[in-house]
């Protein structure tokens, strides 16, 4: 009773469903544990949509802005002025940093708070270093310059939204704390001041003036968009890879990092983490922050990339200790390929075509992290797979529509544990199929034969199997047949020869059959589909 249209779920009957020892199984990644609210609901972006991130991304660094058109005199050290639309496109770009991190996003120029910090400016460009205490040695120096250098983040070599950008990665051993960082995510922040020199005739500078009284400060605490108040970069959420930088941080309003640690984990495995810098919070410390790197991560991923961060041991005036999240780096798109990749897989384990929502899911789940091999192992394991193998059964060996309560009951067997090799031998071993076959032992061990090892018994092979199916039933002998080591090498050739078209080397096929021994045929299977060469063969 074989049919050619079924070998695939034949095949893997007698791999283990519900109670599963496949090693190979992944669960899907759950969601983070960090939920993103919806952009309606506050100041900021809603990072959990990935279009949403793109578009904005786009929008943000989709043009220059150029040289200011600076109206000053470096030999007569009048600071000058830059365009009004290039101050916005300043605060534009940290209002874009805050929306990603989830902290209120309403950032505004004060023209005063530029003027000051474009008398810093014009001193940190003339004398070629930076200080947020100069002295009368610096060029061009005054008296308010060097006091709105004390309150701002200092840049040599950048200039407007770019310096905004060099200020949010913070690179060089010297900012290990991310202060910078740090000012520009602050969340009761309402007011900067940019002041910006180019680079024409000496150093391009910027200084971005960002710490206010200190009723704005330390003022209360505005709604974010984490829940539970942190403020990480990158942030949770979506996040293009261009703006993930080696250093990682997480800020927390007065909490206690001293004995803080992180774990960083990118699909299930735990990857080493540097951590640089850890705030003791108190007082003296706003928006109290720990800072690592993690020297292994591939920043920019060929597909997206998640990556889990824990956060644990935060002690202080905080709702909890420990804190994790998931971000996402945004990689390309995947491949067109993949759309028939998906499809066929549901073809081959499921016997129909994916639906519409089947595919949106699994395109985003694959574009969220998830392995191909999540995704088969997924198919297989699924109450849908077990429903087509218990009716293939029916099918396969008694030729006959399966009725409710029989489906049901075999259903509810390889649920509680049982494998179906064991529930297979029983199909093969029945008296219906027996007496369907002729219902004698030689015609039926005749067509367990063909069946499955795809041969004509030998005589002496035939003699000793009636024998056996005498002294110990049709059921034990039905599974010594599916599990013998000639239908075991058949079932890998049917595999190999189903899911990628040919036939397994010598060594792939005795490597399989000693592996299908315990009955994990589902083991190869998930192994074929989710290869590169399944794939492309599917494309």
């Amino acid at each position: 009773m074989f049919h050619p249209s079924t070998l695939l779920r034949r095949l893997l009957l007698t791999s283990v469903v519900a109670a599963s020892s496949l090693a190979v199984v992944v669960p899907v990644a759950a969601p983070s544990t960090t939920s993103v609210a919806s952009a309606a609901t506050g100041n900021w972006l809603n990072t959990s949509d990935r279009a949403a991130v793109i578009a904005s991304y786009n929008a943000e660094f989709g043009s220059s802005v150029g040289d200011p058109a600076w109206t000053g005199s470096r030999s007569s050290c009048v600071a000058g002025t830059t365009p009004q639309a290039y101050r916005d496109a300043v605060i534009d770009r940290v209002n874009w940093f805050r929306s990603m991190a989830g902290v209120p996003a309403g950032i505004t120029e004060n023209a005063a708070l530029s003027a000051k910090a474009q008398e810093s400016a014009l001193m940190m460009s003339e004398t070629g270093r930076l200080s947020h205490s100069p002295d009368g040695s610096f060029d061009c120096y005054t008296s308010v310059g060097a006091a709105a250098s004390g309150k701002s983040n200092l840049y040599l070599g950048r200039t407007g939204p770019d310096a905004i950008t060099g200020y949010i990665r913070d690179p060089g051993s010297n900012n290990s704390s991310a202060g910078h960082r740090n000012w520009i995510l602050h969340p009761t922040s309402t007011q900067m001041g940019t002041g910006d020199i180019p680079s024409a005739g000496g150093w391009a500078s910027n200084t971005l003036y960002v710490i206010q009284d200190s009723s704005i400060v330390f003022g209360s605490q505005p709604t974010l968009r984490e829940d539970s108040g942190f403020v990480a970069w990158p942030a949770a959420g979506y996040v293009p890879s261009e703006v993930v930088f080696d250093r990682w941080s997480f800020g927390l309003r007065n909490a206690n990092f001293s004995a803080a640690s992180v774990t960083v984990t990118v699909a299930g495995q735990n990857l080493p983490v540097n951590v640089e810098y850890r705030s003791g919070g108190g007082s003296g410390a706003p928006f109290p922050i720990m800072v690592w790197n993690v020297p292994s991560l591939d920043t920019t991923p060929a597909y997206d990339s998640p990556v889990t961060v824990t956060v644990s041991n935060v002690s202080g005036s905080v709702a909890a200790s420990s804190f994790t999240y998931e971000t996402i780096i945004i990689g390309d798109e995947l491949p067109a390929t993949y759309d028939a990749f998906i499809n066929q897989a549901y073809v081959d384990f499921l016997g129909r075509s994916a639906s519409t929502s089947e595919m949106d899911i699994w395109r985003a789940r694959l574009h969220s992290g998830s392995s191909r091999q999540d995704f088969v192992n997924t198919l297989v394991n699924s109450d849908e797979w077990t429903s087509v193998v218990v009716e293939n059964l029916y099918w396969d060996t008694l030729g006959r529509e399966p009725d409710a309560s029989g489906v049901a009951y075999w259903r509810s067997q390889l649920r509680s544990g049982s494998t179906v090799a064991n529930v297979a031998s029983q199909f093969y071993g029945s008296s219906e199929y027996v007496q369907g076959e002729g219902g004698t032992w030689a015609a039926w061990l005749t067509d367990l034969y063909g069946e499955l090892m795809n041969r004509n018994p030998d005589s002496g092979g035939l003699t000793y199997w009636i024998s056996q199916a005498e002294q110990r039933g049709s059921g034990a002998v039905a599974f010594d047949f599916y599990q013998s080591n000639e239908s075991r090498r058949a079932r890998v050739r049917g595999l190999y020869l189903q899911l990628l078209g040919r036939g397994p080397d010598p060594e792939g096929l005795s490597y399989w059959a000693g592996v299908l021994t315990s009955g994990d045929d589902l083991a190869l299977a998930a192994y074929l589909a989710s290869s590169e060469e399944y794939l492309n063969r599917a494309g």
